[in-house]
């Protein structure tokens, strides 16, 4: 009985993690899922959307590594730039759409706000 005492206090306090590898995610992940969901809140700028959600995607690939599977957070990292993306190039595709239908071209759309339009030719 003494002897297990003895080890016990030479061995020092348990963990809960004592002989288990650590589950760190890698940095990759981590900026997949941090790219993923900076591209959810650019939707509206749409080519921001466009950017930080194919950041996402690529830095999810990158997390795979040499390994054999993908680590979940490097999945849901992955989904949500392909939703950012889809989204952004959604919403680029039907602002340039309601511009060409409103103005008929972007030349008629830069004509319509000029200088004299604002200030008239007189005040320059």
């Amino acid at each position: 009985m003494n002897d297990d005492w003895t080890n016990n206090q030479q061995q020092g306090p348990q963990t809960p993690n004592s002989g288990q590898p650590s589950r760190r995610m890698s940095p990759m992940v981590i900026a997949s899922l941090v790219c993923g969901v900076i591209g959810l809140f650019c939707i509206v700028t749409g080519f921001f959307a466009i950017f930080f959600g194919s950041l996402a995607i690529l830095f999810s690939f990158l997390a795979r590594g040499s390994k054999s599977r993908v680590e979940r957070p490097a999945i849901y990292g992955r989904v949500i730039g392909i939703i950012a993306a889809v989204i952004g190039a959604i919403m680029i595709i039907y602002s340039m759409s309601v511009l060409m239908r409103d103005y008929g071209s972007l030349e008629n759309f830069y004509n319509s706000y000029t200088i004299d339009q604002f200030y008239g030719t007189d005040d320059l």
